[in-house]
């Protein structure tokens, strides 16, 4: 499942040293947000992010670049990961309802 390659992509990155959560996109699938529950790399929670379904997608150019950039705006504004995703999905959202990565 999508859910079992996101964990297991998220747990190698974790042990290779990332200090707390991975996000991997996946488009009109959503995201996964990986993160720690403990100290231990095998403590792992996997949660899924809805896309935006209430959106008509014109053009989807640039709306991977818009989720990580919501996605850090959130963060620099004291949201924990899961907010941030929220965030990210959002700024996705307004990138394909139009031309280009102008839109929204």
């Amino acid at each position: 499942s999508s859910q079992q390659g996101a964990l297991a992509c998220g747990k190698h990155f974790l042990e290779l040293g990332v200090r707390r959560a991975v996000v991997l996109k996946s488009g009109a699938q959503g995201s996964y947000l990986i993160r720690r529950k403990a100290a231990t790399p095998e403590d792992v929670e996997v949660l899924h992010i809805a896309a935006s379904r209430d959106v008509t997608v014109v053009d989807t150019t640039g709306c991977g670049d818009a989720y990580c950039a919501g996605f850090l705006n959130g963060l620099s504004r004291g949201l924990d990961e899961m907010e941030a995703c929220r965030v990210g999905t959002a700024a996705a959202a307004l990138c394909c309802s139009g031309v280009g990565s102008d839109a929204g």
